[in-house]
């Protein structure tokens, strides 16, 4: 089992980290293995419980159009899927997008904007259709992919720290690395953000009530303390603060200034 969860932890950075060419060569390789091993099916599931293929097809978007025009047509899909040029990554890639083509030819479309949408998928429409697949996921990945903590002696905690600083984590995914480190009962820990510097950091809590709570992340930098991530959560389910001149940014400003290669820099 280990093998999967190892071939779906390497497609999910060579999805997350798009143009990254060894972190690409590794998924490939590792589906070629699962393939030859008849398990590529149960890879393929595993990733798509958690949302995974969507940012596939945007990763591997250059090598899907083969002409070069901007678009992608069911045609490429399909011949991507037969020829003996592409490798496994991109064929996976085509497989998924070529069975989910019409959803995602729909995805962003709005009132009657189908009779006038073209027959072809654009990024944009991808865009739409990975931002659904991820609110209807069945499972948070680091739930799913269990691989790096077996290969490499991660604990629970290093895999959250992962997630939180990852290059391509959403606030919302960052935030709910925060809540589990929580549920944990762990409310400090030293992170390695994405500038290669370590920082203590602290998770404060304020419980309004009703389900109403504010969460943030704070890191200390030269003896200064500053807000990294801040939002409020309501039964759950994240929003921005709301300032006096409308809604905050997800990231403290000060500390984006200080560090615009942090991961907690938009």
């Amino acid at each position: 089992m280990e093998n999967i969860r190892e071939a779906a932890s390497a497609v999910y950075k060579s999805s997350e980290h798009k143009g990254d060419d060894a972190f690409r060569q590794q998924a490939v390789s590792l589906l070629e293995q699962a393939n030859a091993g008849g398990q590529i099916g149960e890879v393929t599931n595993m990733l798509e419980q958690t949302g995974t293929l969507p940012q596939l097809v945007i990763s591997e978007f250059g090598r899907l159009d083969k002409d070069g025009n901007g678009s992608v047509s069911q045609g490429e899909l399909q011949g991507i899927m037969h020829d003996t040029e592409s490798d496994a990554l991109t064929k996976m890639a085509a497989k998924y997008a070529n069975e989910q083509y019409w959803g995602i030819n729909d995805a962003d479309d709005q009132f009657l904007g189908a009779y006038f949408d073209n027959d072809q998928i654009e990024m944009g429409e991808i865009n739409a259709w990975r931002d659904k697949a991820r609110a209807s996921r069945v499972a948070e990945p680091s739930e799913m992919y269990k691989a790096d903590r077996v290969i490499n002696a991660q604990t629970p905690q290093d895999e959250l720290n992962e997630l939180l600083t990852r290059g391509a984590s959403s606030p919302q995914q960052q935030l709910k690395a925060i809540e589990s480190l929580l549920a944990k009962g762990q409310s400090s820990f030293e992170m390695t953000d994405l500038d290669g510097n370590k920082y203590n950091v602290s998770i404060n809590v304020h419980d309004y009530g009703g389900g109403v709570k504010a969460i943030s992340l704070q890191a200390n930098d030269d003896g200064n303390t500053y807000p990294l991530l801040k939002a409020v959560s309501r039964n759950g389910v994240f929003e921005q603060q709301q300032g006096k001149n409308g809604l905050e940014d997800w990231y403290g400003s000060k500390w984006q200034k200080l560090h615009p290669n942090s991961a907690f820099a938009s």
